[in-house]
């Protein structure tokens, strides 16, 4: 009999129920459940997909694990007349519906059924070393069970006690156990029969056996008041179970009914009837509705439902919802209209909604986003913005009390499980689990895992962090966050200028003038007639700032497009800041955390395709990684400059084609000198100006060149600011204090005394607010009556009292919105605050309040007018106050005491904003709490605020809850009246469930007046400057330094990227570093106090870090082409065949394997292969004193090279414990993707090059001038770095001249060392080589090495001469291993001089010049085995001297200093840093690429899975993608079909989201050889030829156009197979158009030439078929096999391809002796490479060609299958020679 597809797919219940009612609908049964929980199915899903060692892995071996397992037990189930309901991932739900006269009849059934399943299924052991166990829970009572959906789909949903009595027994049972709920164990007959356990409850019972005869059960003592609850109450219940209150069970009998006895027994193999029935259409219509729209694909397609079985990348979400109801109907309703609200948006998001539970917690849903038919790219934001609208519809769902999401993203199993006549579609894995915990444990909300947050490429602003949670089942989740788009979000961005809420006073006539010129603008547009700079000049406090927020609303609403931006100190010391600053908010990319991100906006903004092949000009400065255009690769700095400036303005003209645009920069004198000179740049277009805030620069401080040259040009507009009128100061006044009027005696004061100073009113405003000699009450209070008789008010105009309604970041502004200010600035941006009231103070004012003011005097609707008047008793007129500011802010710290003015004068030391962890570290002589309780006071009396903004994503109003509270806004009077009674101190800073807490607090202290506030800032820069001069000039040097010296803690890489130094060494450069001083006694003996931190705590993390960081990520190259000469070749080539005789004897003295396979390495994970786990020598090493993560090498399973990788822990004693160096590794906290060093270069480093300068060290500035530039380098900042090293190079230029650049530097004789020198010059080398500028890095690179005493010959001879001096050296180094360490003392010299060397290779190999390569690699190995302790430049030198030896042909050499590399893996006396990790990876994937060239596919295969580990492990995407093409490659060759289209998945996953037009062009490379060499297709034929097409067309592959040559040739080679003559040629002549100008070509170049001769031979055939003249045909080809045995000879896994197209030339020319000879020895060949792929394509020519037998049609089954896309997973059980291409011979 044939089974019904779609039956297999729903249960009895269903298939049996009446479908023609409405919905929704439900029926109540008694039954019997059973709950099926199976334990190692995650387990087995991991280690199926992550074990690469066994070739049978895979996902069809992983769904027949499953199904064998499951489909036993379900077996089980059917045969006991069992009907399975649900299958959830790893669990199920089988029901007995139950008869009124068989309950215990089958009661016993189901029992017998669960001991039988107990003993054939538990403790099932499966071939990859994981047990599967099943643990069941019983239970029986009333089932309901309720049938939701629509028209499109419909899930039914099992509730009721019984469902939660077996949920809760199962939690109850263990592996092996069977379990009944107590009510099922009341109702069971004969106990005596049964051998069991009660459970700790002693409620629940574990039925071990059935026994023959009865025992008396030990320890089996019942509950006497449990069991007998139950009674059937016939009448009452109408045969359902209940529980009652009689003391009796009425049992009824035990005998079967009427039947023969074989239904007693298991009907073992019985069929499932329901399976076989035949449905009419409309049933079939039905019953399409439960199943999931995949599944009735494949259906439909009749197709297999195995192929539905794959590890998959897809989303999953877990949604539970509480509904509240008051009866069944209700329920019933509630959840139907719940499923409905959780359908349309699933559906709406192209999300599956695969299952429905509801269990005692809720109902719970699950979906799945990426499944077949309904993939998306943006699969993770789908999920999570589907999440976040159902969320937000379910609050508003009636009777849905709570609804809570957990979304997950990895790959995981997606498939059918379960037996062949009842099965579902399920997913299963870690993911799944994990979803589960997130939507548990974060009610409420919509949370996600790292993967998700990391891959949905959405703001980071949707995002809040949530805290950290122990989930059970779920290790190292990471950082979880909670999605909320819409929603307020904590982020810290550049700063903007703030928005004012009153009018602007006094600036008519400045503003008149602006507007003016912005009149002009429109007139002559085109003409460009108008001014391109506009400067508002003015004194600190003339309130320049609220003058330019003025201009910026005037502008925004004659609809003008303003791009803002507020500097501050620190960034005019950070390169190019200001230009990245304006061009990010005009393109929008402030929330773009990632280049593919910028890459999206920019090129969403830019749509003209001439300005896009230019864009790559952008990469270098806002950190991109668009496709050079090869125009500018020959082009000079200079010259590139002058493109980047026209670029950028030809951008802004864009923008100014259909609106003004208006760059507003205020505090312009922060502007950096890099980005002086673009400034004209933005204002070029004819509608756009630069609108500028500045003070006058001081003359012992003149502006740069490029800033004289702008603001001195004749298009530059300098408005002056002037004082304010004296009759403006009343309003002033008011508009300060939020109040409708102010007493006259202040207003004269202030006309008196301020000068028209803005910032001076307000300074006094302030400090008479602040000592309570002003009070704000409501008008119309007993205080403001009283005030009014004493003493005369003043009014101003309501006009200028009137505040804003409208926010400019709604107007015409663009980027972040601006925060709200109430009045006027302190000369810099943001200003400061007038103080949070006093909290005596505030209660003063609440008695006033409720004291002095009617209800009838208050409309309830509005909130009161306030009015200022001065305190009882006190005189303005008799008040001391300074006439200037200096003098009111000096007063002001006068007042405080002596504590809190050293925190003030310490704080100014640190700059505008500090961190308070850096303040705790220089203020002298005081604890951690003290400082925070400082600083409470010091917050609340106005002098510091919080410095991290607070910013409103979507909708700002002008509402108290919706405003932008920034630290710019705290000003009360900006919050409104309705907060002034109750304001407080405002902070931002992020708030994590388990607050920071890093101080002792005294006995009797409390938090309660300390702040956790972690950024803080001056609320007005004149006090900062007031307060830093307060100082000595001794006495600032000393807590600059102290700065510094915490600062330096803090220069090392993210935590994502393993942390570390971002140059090797680096802070031991400047250890041997002298200083030479003179220093007097007294000056010795406060130097010996003064603090030295050696360790500090981290700003971020509070963790320690040593100054001895591991390395940096050696920074990769390209490969391209040079010239070679063979002066003195053959005493070179000697020497180094004597080497290669010699490094077979050597003597590895430094490798300590632990056993004879293996060897360990500082790492850790949880996971394993199977072979670890099987294998007693690897166990852990049983010292209980330290766990330490290892990593694994061992020797390959073909070969007898240390090739593999795996992960561990072992236990070291403390003697032998290596984890203590500092370069120990936390592999779970490694996370390239979140790599955030960025940050650390933009804020750590100005910060430090500023400290050290102010502190007058000009070693340490320079070093890390240096060490900036390396950092810039390492995250793809060129610029920046070439801006720091610049100004390190011209510091170094005065010091050569005996001109200290700081003039009281403590040293009498400043020298700055060669290898500081040389760090510089060589890191210049390196940035001008990543940027593209080749002919200017090399200069830098042989300086580099002058002056580190290794000069570099000019001349080929004189490199031959050099390396033959390297190559003894070397041959010492083979002979003497243990003599080969050099000089300790020199260890950093040898470390520096191998980085550059380095450095050089890469340029060298691009040129491909092999013979430079070969020296450079061999003095670089030198020099890293004289150096010993560095791993990371001993693995880079290794890794070098391998892919030389390969360039000359030395295999054997080169797979010496492989191995010589894998085992100082295991040996490094510091164990492995997380650079060396990334290191090791490179190794691993360079072995992978040199084992392939040399034939060697097994071993290509196991350092390409251990490189891939790594790549996962770290989440290195960009090695990921380099590892993935040539790992599918091998594959491939090795005949592992599924292996292959997994690794390509895997590929095209990664190349979308990081939109690499590589790693996309080497996914297609895999879809053309999968066509061309097994038959069938991963993307169809025409997706490969529009991809192709598209390839051509690009300008991002223009400089390399090996993508373009190998695509053009697998089409082309397509084609003629096909026959299709005419196309082939044509794609064979744009090949030959796209071939790369390489005189050493690389692997797939190679690759490609094969396909070119394939072409060529089946061109001769066809001239021979045809008997035309075949001499014009036959000559190109000779000459292609003479240059392509040339490459054999340096790739030699091609050799067997080379063998196979020889012997088809010798079979057309008539040569069957030769050609018989070429194919055996072509199949032997590939048989010992591992390559069967070639030998059974070899197998398949030789049957054809020489059995006369043979039917010579199996091409037909290649074109067929070829011509049809044949799916991959028919062509996986197919005979490899049944689709190989039969090579054609003329009859």
């Amino acid at each position: 009999m044939t089974a019904n597809q779609l039956a297999t797919h729903v249960p009895d219940l269903v298939m049996g129920a009446n479908q023609l009612k409405s919905l929704p609908r439900s029926q109540k049964f008694d039954g019997v459940l059973m709950f099926a929980d199976i334990s190692g199915f995650t387990a087995l899903t991991e280690r199926y997909s992550m074990s690469s060692r066994n070739s049978s892995s895979g996902a069809e071996k992983l769904s027949a694990a499953l199904n064998s397992y499951i489909g036993e037990i379900v077996e089980n189930i059917i045969g006991s007349e069992g009907d399975i309901l649900k299958f959830a991932g790893d669990a199920f739900l089988a029901l007995w519906k139950l008869q009124r006269d068989s309950l215990d009849y089958t009661l016993m059934r189901v029992i017998k059924c669960g001991l039988r399943i107990q003993e054939r299924c538990d403790n099932r052991e499966t071939e990859v070393g994981v047990k599967l166990r099943v643990k069941l829970g019983v239970s029986i009572g009333p089932v309901r069970v309720t049938t939701v959906g629509n028209e499109e789909s419909r899930h039914y949903v099992l509730s009721g006690q019984a469902v939660d009595d077996a949920n809760k027994a199962e939690k109850f049972a263990t592996s092996g156990s069977l379990v009944l709920s107590p009510k099922t164990w009341a109702y069971t007959p004969e106990h005596q029969l049964f051998e069991y356990r009660m459970l700790e409850d002693r409620r629940h019972v574990s039925v071990l056996s059935i026994i023959a005869q009865p025992i008396e059960t030990v320890g089996a003592n019942v509950d006497p008041s449990y069991g007998n609850q139950y009674s059937r109450n016939h009448k009452d219940s109408g045969g359902n179970l209940t529980a009652g209150q009689s003391v009796t069970v009425i049992r009824l009998s035990c005998s079967a009914p009427a039947s023969t006895d074989e239904h007693h027994a298991d009907a073992v193999g019985r069929e499932r009837s329901w399976a076989f029935r035949s449905s009419t259409d409309d049933e079939k219509a039905r019953l399409r509705l439960y199943i999931i729209k995949p599944v009735l694909q494949k259906i439909d397609d009749d197709l297999p439902l195995e192929y539905l079985s794959e590890m998959r990348q897809v989303s999953i979400v877990f949604i539970n919802l509480v509904v509240s109801s008051s009866d069944h109907e209700s329920e019933k309703r509630n959840l139907h209209t719940a499923f409905n609200v959780v359908y349309d948006d699933m559906k709406e998001f192209q999300g599956c909604l695969n299952k429905v539970f509801m269990f005692d917690k809720g109902c719970t849903f699950l979906a799945i986003f990426g499944l077949p038919g309904y993939k998306h790219e943006d699969d993770c934001a789908r999920a999570l913005q589907c999440s976040y609208r159902l969320l937000e519809h379910l609050k508003v769902t009636p009777n849905v009390t709570q609804a809570s999401i957990g979304v997950t993203t990895g790959s995981t199993f997606c498939g059918v499980i379960g037996h062949i006549h009842r099965h579902e579609y399920t997913v299963i894995g870690r993911k799944v689990n994990m979803a589960a915990r997130l939507m548990m444990h974060y009610s409420g909300r919509v949370s996600c895992d790292p993967e998700t947050f990391h891959h949905s490429k959405l703001p980071r602003h949707f995002f809040r962090e949530l805290p950290h949670k122990e989930m059970k089942g779920v290790r190292n989740a990471g950082v979880i966050q909670e999605f909320v788009q819409g929603e307020e979000s904590e982020t810290v961005t550049g700063n903007t200028v703030p928005e004012f809420d009153y009018p602007l006073l006094g600036r008519d006539k400045e503003m008149g003038t602006f507007l003016n010129e912005l009149g002009m603008i429109r007139e002559h547009k085109e003409r460009g007639e108008h001014r391109r700079v506009i400067v508002f000049d003015g004194q600190a406090g003339i309130g320049k700032t609220r003058m330019l927020d003025a201009v910026i609303k005037k502008a925004a609403i004659e609809d003008n497009l303003v791009i803002s931006s507020a500097l501050t100190m620190t960034d005019a010391n950070v390169p190019y800041y200001t230009v990245k600053r304006l061009v990010t908010v005009l393109l929008q990319m402030e929330d773009c955390a990632s280049h593919v991100e910028r890459e999206h906006a920019l090129l969403e903004h830019v749509q003209n395709e001439a300005l896009r092949e230019d864009l790559c000009l952008l990469n270098d400065l806002f950190v991109l990684k668009l496709p050079t255009n090869p125009r500018f690769l020959n082009m000079t700095s200079e010259q590139r400059i002058r493109e980047l400036h026209n670029l950028i303005a030809k951008i802004v003209h864009q923008f100014t084609l259909h609106q003004c645009v208006i760059f507003a920069v205020d505090d312009a004198h922060f502007i950096d000198p890099d980005s002086w000179g673009f400034l004209i740049d933005f204002a070029a277009a004819s509608s756009a100006v630069c609108v500028l805030t500045m003070r006058p620069f001081k003359p012992d401080k003149p502006p740069c060149i490029a800033a004289h040259r702008v603001l001195s040009h004749q298009n530059t507009l300098h408005i002056k600011l002037g004082s304010l009128r004296s009759s403006e100061m009343a309003s002033l006044a008011c508009q300060l204090l939020d109040v409708v009027r102010v007493p006259q005696d202040l207003v004269g004061i202030l006309q008196k005394k301020s000068h028209g100073i803005a910032s001076w009113c307000e300074q006094l405003v302030q400090e008479l607010m602040a000592v309570n000699q002003l009070m704000i009450v409501p008008e119309g209070s007993k205080q403001a009556a009283v005030a009014d008789d004493e003493a005369s008010h003043i009014t101003p105009s309501i006009t200028v009292l009137q505040k804003s309604k409208e926010s400019s970041a709604n107007g015409g502004t663009t980027g972040a919105g601006r925060s709200r200010r109430s009045s006027v600035d302190s000369g810099t941006s943001p200003m400061f605050q007038v103080p949070q009231l006093a909290t005596h103070m505030l209660d003063q004012l609440r008695e006033m309040q409720e004291e002095g003011l009617q209800d009838d005097d208050i409309d309830e609707d509005e909130e009161p007018n306030m009015v200022c008047v001065v305190a009882s008793g006190i005189k303005l007129a008799d008040l001391q106050i300074p006439d200037s500011m200096t003098g009111m802010m000096l007063a002001r710290i006068d007042h405080m005491k002596p504590s809190e003015q050293m925190l003030v004068k310490c704080a100014a030391v640190l700059g505008l904003t500090f961190t308070r962890h850096m303040l705790e570290i220089i203020v002298p002589n005081t604890t951690g709490w003290k400082i925070r309780r400082l600083l409470h006071i010091l917050m609340k009396g106005g002098v510091f605020e919080c410095a991290t903004y607070h910013l409103t994503i979507h909708g700002l109003s002008y509402g108290v809850n919706q405003r932008i509270a920034s630290s710019v806004s705290s000003h009360f009077g900006t919050l409104g009246h309705g907060n002034r009674l109750t304001a407080g101190i405002i902070c931002h800073c992020p708030k994590t469930a388990i607050q920071e807490s890093d101080v002792e607090v005294p006995t009797g202290s409390s938090y309660m007046f300390m702040t956790d506030c972690s950024h803080l800032r001056f609320t007005s820069a004149f006090m900062q400057e007031t307060a830093y001069g307060l100082f000595l000039s001794e006495q600032r040097r000393k807590l600059h330094r102290q700065a510094a010296e915490y600062l330096e803690s803090q220069a090392h890489k993210c935590t994502p990227c393993g942390g570390g130094d971002f140059l090797p060494g680096s802070h031991q450069y400047l250890g041997e570093t002298k200083i030479t001083t003179k220093k007097t006694r007294e000056e010795t003996t406060r130097s010996k106090q003064s603090l030295k931190p050696d360790k500090v705590k981290d700003i971020t993390t509070g963790e320690k870090h040593s100054h001895n960081g591991r390395s940096a990520r050696q920074v990769t190259f390209d490969e391209n082409r040079g010239e070679t000469e063979n002066y003195v070749q053959d005493h070179t080539d000697n020497m180094m065949n004597t080497i290669k005789k010699s490094i077979r004897r050597r003597s590895v003295a430094f490798v300590a394997p632990h056993g004879e396979n293996e060897s360990h390495v500082v790492l850790n994970d949880d996971e394993g292969s199977d072979e670890e786990d099987n294998n007693p020598s690897i166990a852990p090493i049983k010292y209980h004193q330290s766990r330490r993560a290892t990593l694994t090498i061992r020797k390959g399973s073909l070969d007898n090279n240390l090739s593999v990788i795996s992960f561990g822990e072992i236990y070291e004693s403390p003697i032998a414990n290596r984890s203590a160096s500092p370069s120990s590794l936390d592999l779970e906290r490694m996370d390239l993707r979140e790599c955030r060093c960025a940050d650390v270069l933009n804020t750590v480093y100005p910060q430090l090059v500023r400290h050290w300068r102010a502190a007058c060290y000009t070693v340490k500035t320079v070093h890390f001038l240096s060490e900036a530039g390396s950092a810039a380098v390492t995250t793809g900042n060129h610029l920046q770095a070439l801006s720091y090293l610049h100004e390190a190079t011209s510091m170094i230029k005065d010091v050569d001249s005996g001109h200290n650049p700081l003039a009281d530097d403590p040293a009498t004789a400043v020298t700055i060392d060669r290898q500081e020198r040389a760090k510089i010059q060589s890191t210049m080398g390196q940035a001008l080589f990543k940027m593209g500028r080749l002919d200017e890095s090399m200069p830098h690179f042989n300086q580099a090495l002058k002056l580190l005493g290794n000069r570099q010959p000019s001349s080929r001879a004189g490199a031959h001469f050099k390396l033959l001096i390297e190559g003894v050296r070397q041959l010492f180094h083979v002979w003497f291993p243990e003599r080969a360490i050099g000089n300790a003392s020199k260890r950093i010299q040898y470390i520096e001089q191998a980085r550059c060397l380095s450095n050089m290779w890469h340029s060298y190999n691009r040129q491909q010049d092999s013979l430079r390569c070969l020296l450079a690699a061999t003095q670089q190995v030198n020099l890293a085995e004289k150096a010993d302790e560095d791993l990371h430049e001993l693995i880079s030198a290794y890794n070098n001297i391998i892919a030389s030896c390969q360039m000359r042909k030395w295999i054997s050499t080169g797979d010496h200093y492989e191995q010589v590399a894998m085992k100082r893996c295991i040996d490094s006396p510091v164990g492995v840093g997380p650079d060396d990790l990334i290191t090791i990876g490179q190794l691993y994937k360079e072995s992978m690429r040199v084992r392939l060239g040399n034939g060697r596919i097994q071993g290509a295969l196991d350092t390409g899975y251990s490189a891939l580990k790594i790549t996962e492990k770290i989440h290195d995407i960009d090695l990921q993608m380099q590892t993935l093409p040539l790992l599918a490659h091998a594959l491939l060759l090795d005949g592992r079909i599924a292996q292959c289209v997994e690794m390509l998945g895997k590929l095209s996953y990664a190349a979308m989201e990081e939109e690499d037009a590589q790693a996309r062009a080497a996914y297609y490379y895999g879809c053309l050889d999968l066509i061309l060499e097994a038959g069938f297709a991963l993307e169809s034929h025409q997706s490969c030829v529009d991809f192709a097409t598209m390839v051509t067309a690009d300008s991002s592959y223009s400089v390399d156009t090996t993508p373009r040559y190998y695509l053009t040739a697998c089409l082309a080679l397509w084609y003629m197979r096909k026959d299709r003559v005419d196309l082939g040629k044509q794609w064979l002549a744009t090949c030959e158009e796209a071939a790369p100008s390489s005189r050493l070509p690389n692997m797939t170049t190679v690759r490609a030439e094969f396909k070119i001769l394939e072409c060529r031979l089946l061109a001769y055939y066809r001239a021979l078929k045809a008997k035309r003249d075949t001499a014009r045909v036959k000559t190109p080809v000779k000459k292609m096999l003479k240059k392509l045995k040339k490459h054999t000879s340096r790739f030699p896994g091609l050799l067997p391809r080379y063998l196979h197209m020889t012997a088809y030339m010798h079979k057309l020319n008539g040569s069957d002796s030769n050609a018989r000879s070429d194919l055996l020895n072509c199949i032997q060949t590939s048989l010992k490479n591992g390559n069967r792929n070639e030998a059974s394509w070899a197998e398949h020519s030789q049957s054809v060609w020489f059995d006369p037998t043979h039917p010579m049609t199996q091409d037909e089954f290649w074109q067929r299958s070829t011509e049809e896309d044949l799916d991959w997973h028919v062509a996986s059980t197919l005979e490899p020679d049944i689709i190989k291409f039969t090579l054609p011979l003329p009859k």
